[in-house]
């Protein structure tokens, strides 16, 4: 069985000075005494455990405070602060959620130079460790990660794959298998066919030309009968059109008077004719009758808005008295309804009625 490679250390260096150090004073001033054995308790963690790196969840806050005999608001609070000072590295942690510095990681490459093999993670790296020797860089992102001595060469067989596909984008296709081959061609061939029917067919129909619509004809005013015979050449027959015209307006006018002038007492008398040159002037009698009518209409629309005008203050009588009578049963639950506008007395009314 092969023996599991060791990741962390067995100790850490530590400075006589570690309490001095302008970082530690400002998370103890902050924190109190306490933060002093929280900051090596998290050093000691980090350094035993992945040797440069430590994820910081709720589960090693509450594991911390269990340890301390502390509370896990101070904890979170010792935590917070140093990565704000810069004892641990602020983006890291907000992004990535991991406990770490450029101080802890060259400590740790110091400590482990004489390993054989060093695995890494690229996006927790806050050196250069392109000097280190032997060390593995792994990601934590998902998704395939190519090693970084093939990544220039990745790059330029994508550039060109671009300029085949700049040319014939049917080329630049990898082939996987002979079936898959055969199904592009086909396609191809398809969408080419297609192409040139519709090509045909465009070509065998006719090019219609647009015509210019005369749009003053939908607003020109149509002739009239005068208009219509007028425009007749021939005398005799212009006269003869004319004639007859007349005739239709002078029937129109006797159906007009007929219809306006007949009234219920004048069912049996016929109504009088009106010629073209003639104007029908009403009589005394129906001028007393109309003058008559129009005095009736006003009283009844008179008497129509009185008694609305009488329904309204009678309910906004029955109003005021509700609102009073809501007041004087539950003073303290009382609100206003501000269905009517209040005058001031109408208020003293509700509000001082019962007293």
């Amino acid at each position: 069985m092969v023996r599991p490679m060791k990741q962390g250390l067995d100790y850490f260096p530590m400075d006589v000075s570690f309490t001095r150090d302008v970082k530690v004073r400002r998370v103890h001033m902050a924190c109190g005494m306490e933060s002093i054995g929280i900051l090596v308790y998290l050093l000691s963690l980090i350094y035993r455990d992945q040797g440069y790196y430590e994820k910081w969840d709720e589960e090693l806050c509450f594991l911390t405070a269990m340890d301390l005999h502390l509370a896990e608001s101070l904890v979170e609070q010792v935590v917070q602060k140093a990565a704000q000072v810069g004892f641990f590295d602020g983006e890291l942690l907000a992004d990535w959620g991991i406990l770490t510095s450029a101080g802890i990681q060259e400590r740790f490459l110091a400590a482990t130079r004489k390993r054989k093999v060093r695995r890494l993670i690229r996006e927790y790296l806050l050196v250069d460790v392109a000097e280190e020797g032997k060390i593995e860089l792994h990601s934590v992102r998902k998704g395939p990660q190519l090693p970084e001595k093939n990544t220039e060469n990745s790059l330029e067989s994508f550039a060109g794959a671009e300029d085949l596909a700049q040319g014939d984008s049917y080329q630049a296709v990898p082939e996987k298998n002979g079936a898959e081959q055969r199904l592009s061609q086909d396609r191809h061939s398809l969408a080419e066919n297609a192409q040139s029917e519709m090509q045909q067919l465009d070509a065998q129909q006719p090019q219609v030309q647009p015509q210019d619509f005369d749009w003053l004809s939908l607003t020109a005013a149509e002739p009239t009968d005068v208009q219509l015979a007028e425009s007749v050449a021939n005398p005799a027959d212009r006269e003869g059109m004319l004639r007859s015209v007349a005739a239709k307006n002078d029937s129109e006018s006797e159906k007009t008077v007929a219809s306006d002038y007949q009234g219920p007492d004048q069912e049996s008398q016929p109504a009088p004719k009106v010629t073209s040159l003639q104007k029908a002037r009403p009589n005394k009698a129906q001028i007393q009758r109309t003058s008559q009518a129009e005095v009736g209409s006003r009283k009844t629309a008179l008497a129509t808005k009185a008694k609305v005008h009488s329904q309204t203050a009678l309910e906004r009588e029955n109003w005021l008295a509700n609102q009073r009578n809501r007041y004087l049963l539950a003073p303290e639950r009382f609100t206003l309804d501000n269905r009517y506008a209040l005058t001031p007395d109408e208020l003293a009314w509700i509000y001082n009625g019962a007293q």
